[in-house]
């Protein structure tokens, strides 16, 4: 009970900090870039939807952390702040305007029964632009994860709002509300994970909703200078106004990640989703090809490149049309000064989507982004 009134506390300061949060809006618009974040996490490198993040291996600096002692427990909270400016122009088109993206985080864990099991609570502000009306680009998750007899396993629910930008700049046009359970187990160098998921989305301009049901089985096996992932899920989807509109997915994907030398890791990656529509019967199938390289010539410097093709094939040809995407990052760890370790980013993405029922709107588009980070101050 004692517990559960100290993660309670946690949750008010939590929302205490979105309140303020978004009274200062104004103030964050006009501030330089700031950011605290966990290192590798930031500078996660992912190009479409779909495609894993490959992480950076850069040693891990300390995060600026603090712990609060509330009693006979601990409950640990970390903070950051990001800002961003993202440069976007339209090859087939007028010129977009910059974009300032900024995403703040707070992170709370409580541990119990001597660490067999511990509470997280986590919350985020992420906003591209300015907020327009009826938007609440906030995120909120808490879980609870433990490990016995070496299975680990774990819960969490969530739910995120209407104009949330994501830490990989991915945005949500709706609400919606999330919740899993998993569970882990490891044999040698092989790690077995099976997930249950469901996910509801709302669209109030139409009163639709969404509703997904997702299972999915990850296998894992890890070498000293590679590592191979099968993973399969199956989706069942239903959509409309009373949840009428049904619809079966089926999803695999294999990667594997080689380093043939120290500072370099190729990562390819197949994949193939299949999608019944049961009130139509139409059948849509997209196959997918990624490859990331990943150059470490250093401990401070790290260059990535990725570039993937999918291809939509469907009855429907709405849904007929393939996508191309290419890019490359540059990350560079400048060095630590008085303010704490300072760091610079730099991403570049081409993106073509060929729609073959009009091939006249077909848009393609190059972005860049910069990043400034000071860490652990």
């Amino acid at each position: 009970m004692i517990k559960a009134l100290h993660l309670l506390k946690v949750l008010f300061l939590v929302f205490c900090l979105y309140e303020r949060a978004a009274a200062a809006e104004a103030y964050w618009m006009h501030s330089d870039p700031l950011a605290i974040p966990p290192y590798a996490e930031v500078l996660s490198f992912s190009l479409s939807a779909g495609t894993e993040p490959i992480p950076i291996n850069f040693k891990q600096p300390a995060g600026n952390s603090f712990s609060l002692d509330l009693g006979p427990s601990i409950i640990k909270l970390k903070t950051f702040y990001l800002e961003t400016r993202e440069e976007g122009s339209s090859l087939v088109g007028s010129l977009d305007d910059s974009k300032l993206r900024r995403y703040l985080n707070v992170f709370g864990t409580s541990s119990y029964f001597d660490g067999k099991l511990v509470g997280e609570g986590e919350f985020a502000y992420g906003i591209l632009g300015l907020a327009t009306t009826g938007e609440q680009p906030r995120m909120f998750r808490l879980g609870l994860k433990g490990r016995w007899n070496g299975i680990s396993y774990g819960a969490d629910c969530g739910s995120i709002g209407k104009g949330f930008v994501s830490l990989l700049g991915e945005r949500f046009d709706y609400d919606r509300d999330e919740a899993q359970v998993w569970a882990e187990r490891s044999y040698g160098s092989w790690r077995f994970r099976g997930t249950l998921s469901e996910l509801w989305e709302r669209r109030p301009a139409t009163n639709e909703l969404t509703l997904t049901k997702t299972a999915v089985t990850d296998f894992h096996f890890n070498r000293p200078n590679w590592s191979a992932m099968l993973s399969s899920s199956y989706s069942l989807i239903d959509q409309g106004t009373s949840l009428d509109q049904k619809t079966a997915a089926f999803a695999n994907a294999l990667s594997i990640s080689y380093r043939p030398t120290t500072i370099l890791t190729i990562v390819p990656k197949l994949s193939v989703r299949e999608e019944w529509d049961q009130s139509t019967g139409v059948r849509t199938d997209t196959p997918e090809a990624v490859v990331t390289l990943r150059l470490d010539p250093s401990r401070d410097v790290q260059l990535t490149g990725l570039a993937s093709y999918a291809r939509g094939m469907s009855e429907d040809v709405l849904k007929d049309n393939s996508t191309v995407n290419a890019g490359a990052a540059l990350h560079w760890r400048i060095g630590k000064y008085v303010l704490g370790e300072q760091f610079l980013s730099l991403k570049i993405e081409y993106r073509n989507e060929a729609r073959f029922h009009s091939p006249s709107d077909s848009p393609q588009k190059l972005s860049t982004l910069i990043s400034f980070k000071i860490v652990g101050f």
